[in-house]
């Protein structure tokens, strides 16, 4: 896996946000072998965020539950597009597509907790879970847009800038329901990364799966037993109504996962 790639891509995504000033969850894909992953347009972007919309519960953190707003910025490499309400000005998350296959994710509740309480440093166990979810989301739906089959890599962390350099993460207490400081970070918590491999055979389900198992690895991250928003109980209960909605026969998502592995782009000469 190229962890230096991805760790740039963080870097990034970063920058796009205001790290100094905010502490924000990121997340960022990169379809491998997309050597000719064309540039993104405005509809292209649009298109992308409706097919995922349209296929799984996209987004899947605090912002969907907020009228949504759009803003799109246009940068040379990269579009973006935030979703942002008047309602809770604290919530805002930016999506947006790169150049060579790379899609990023960000998040930030600007240290409001649920409770209308603040800190600066705050982390919630559950964003942290919906950015995972909403990397892989918009990294398979672009591989989608694009008809691509093959590796993706993904790389999470929370941002090392500001407010994000002494990290507070808050989970709810199984007991109580109560929303509490579960950890203290004395220094930015460290990327996790996962890698990834989109074949025809490539299921929504197995895909679901997959981000199971980093859930839980974002869980042990920071000393957490299990995850608190993707979990076992809820995909075997709630997967066709809560986390998947039904995919209807048109959907980009759902021709792709039927498509040949023929279809997928040609690699660029390696001599």
């Amino acid at each position: 896996m190229s962890t230096d790639v991805l760790d740039e891509a963080l870097v990034g995504a970063a920058a796009a946000v205001d790290v100094h000033n905010r502490i924000w969850i990121l997340g960022v894909g990169r379809l491998v072998e997309a050597y000719d992953a064309p540039e993104f347009s405005e509809d292209d972007l649009r298109q992308i965020l409706s097919v995922a919309a349209d296929s799984v519960v996209f987004p899947s953190g605090p912002v969907r539950y907020l009228p949504q707003g759009y803003q799109q910025q246009v940068q040379p490499e990269y579009r973006l597009i935030t979703y942002s309400s008047p309602q809770a000005p604290h919530l805002q998350m930016t999506l947006g597509l790169g150049a060579s296959g790379f899609a990023a994710v960000a998040l930030t509740r600007s240290g409001v907790l649920p409770t209308h309480e603040h800190d600066p440093c705050a982390v919630l166990l559950t964003d942290l879970e919906s950015i995972l979810a909403d990397t892989f989301t918009l990294s398979v739906t672009t591989a989608a847009y694009t008809g691509y089959f093959g590796p993706i890599e993904m790389a999470f962390a929370v941002s090392g800038d500001g407010p994000g350099s002494t990290p507070n993460v808050y989970t709810v207490d199984g007991e109580s329901g109560e929303l509490i400081c579960a950890a203290r970070f004395d220094n930015p918590l460290p990327p996790l990364y996962h890698g990834s491999e989109l074949t025809a055979d490539s299921t929504i389900e197995s895909l679901y799966t997959e981000l199971l198992d980093v859930a839980a690895q974002a869980a042990q991250l920071i000393g957490v037993d299990e995850p608190q928003l993707l979990t076992p109980a809820a995909y075997r209960a709630d997967f066709d109504a809560k986390f998947v909605r039904p995919v209807s026969p048109d959907s980009l998502v759902a021709n792709y996962l039927r498509t040949s592995a023929q279809h997928r782009p040609e690699q660029a000469p390696t001599d």
